[in-house]
């Protein structure tokens, strides 16, 4: 059992301690960069991963493995191919659940977890019903729609996000990144 063969995408900055980042749903790896950029002065060697099918990551097949499984091993992976024993980790979003998986896998290779914002982590939290409906096969199609404005403006009210100009709210830059990340890449 295992993983599917994936050619993954890791953005590394700085040194020091190594932090593993591995990315939601909002969008690649490097939705992480404010945050990188705050980590920076602390002296980490920040790993930031795009998940399989984000980013200049290939997608895989998860079907046929349990997904549990399927993580903590592409996971596993990822720190081996870096030479890694041993790593803190950070989930944001989907992440939050790939990377208690490894450790609950791998307890030996992650030293602190830290989980941002929301991940379906037990029956008492819901999946959301948007990405329950992915696991359909109507997923498939929903995935191949080009995003648009209201589109994304939808999914993050429904996180609790607000969107527009001022400060509690998420800039338009990040609006405008992501659907252009959306738009210009597979």
């Amino acid at each position: 059992m295992g993983s599917p063969p994936a050619r993954l995408r890791v953005q590394e900055l700085g040194s020091g301690a190594p932090v593993l980042f591995v990315n939601g749903t909002g969008g690649p790896g490097a939705y992480f960069a404010p945050l990188l950029r705050e980590l920076h002065r602390f002296r980490f060697r920040c790993l930031v991963l795009d998940r399989p099918g984000w980013g200049l990551s290939s997608p895989v097949d998860f079907s046929g493995r349990p997904y549990r499984t399927v993580t903590s091993e592409l996971l596993r992976q990822t720190l081996d191919a870096l030479d890694l024993d041993r790593v803190r980790a950070v989930g944001g979003s989907i992440g939050n659940v790939w990377v208690p998986r490894l450790a609950q896998a791998h307890p030996s290779r992650v030293d602190r977890l830290v989980l941002l914002g929301a991940g379906p982590l037990t029956s008492e939290v819901g999946v959301p019903p948007f990405i329950r409906l992915l696991r359909t096969p109507l997923g498939r199609i929903i995935a191949r729609v080009p995003e648009n404005r209201r589109m994304l403006g939808r999914q993050l009210a429904a996180l609790g996000h607000a969107t527009g100009g001022d400060a509690s709210r998420i800039p338009e830059a990040f609006i405008d990144w992501h659907l252009a990340m959306s738009r210009e890449t597979d």
